[in-house]
């Protein structure tokens, strides 16, 4: 089934059909309350905030099939943290980015796989914070400092791209990492 074909559904009959779904399918009503909230424009960091406490909260098992849907629910809520609560409130944007890294301990513990799908989120995500970190302005010494304690931190590899990221954006914003990396620098020696 493509896009065509269900856009081709009656709305009504479509509508139906999604709530059902997402009344049987959690990760489903998550994504959908997100999407309400930015598509009426308000709350966005709000329901930014409540999927990341729902994910917190979830405590079972994780099987092989779990941790790839798993996988694509935290790429859809980096993404709106990245793409819509920027948007509305970029301060917000950047605390819920820092505490998106929190989800990796909950979500590691949890499997007996190793999970590279979500590894991978995690990378973007480093990525994603830099970028954040440069548009919002954040002070420099600031960042650094809280980055010197998400490497000392890392339990389960949810930073391993930070230094790389940080690295790889030098050409986007020079001075501030530029700042960033001797700050990190003084830190360390």
């Amino acid at each position: 089934m493509d896009k065509a074909t269900i856009n081709a559904i009656d709305p009504a009959r479509l509508t139906d059909i999604i709530a059902d779904v997402a009344e049987l399918h959690p990760h489903v009503w998550r994504r959908l309350c997100f999407a309400s909230a930015v598509q009426a424009g308000i709350n966005v960091p709000e329901a930014a905030h409540a999927w990341l406490e729902a994910l917190q909260a979830q405590t079972s098992f994780l099987s092989a099939d779990q941790v790839t849907e798993l996988a694509s629910e935290l790429d859809a809520l980096r993404k709106g943290i990245v793409r819509d609560v920027i948007e509305v409130a970029p301060m917000l944007a950047i605390e819920l980015m820092w505490e998106f890294f929190t989800l990796a301990e909950g979500i590691f513990e949890r499997t007996a796989e190793e999970a590279t799908e979500v590894s991978d989120i995690f990378d973007r995500a480093c990525t994603d914070l830099i970028s954040i970190a440069i548009s919002t302005g954040t002070g420099p010494a600031l960042f650094a400092t809280r980055i010197a304690a998400a490497q000392a931190s890392s339990q389960y590899g949810e930073f391993r791209e930070l230094i790389q990221a940080v690295n790889a954006a030098q050409a986007n914003a020079p001075t501030f990492l530029s700042k960033v990396n001797s700050y990190l620098q003084k830190s360390t020696s």
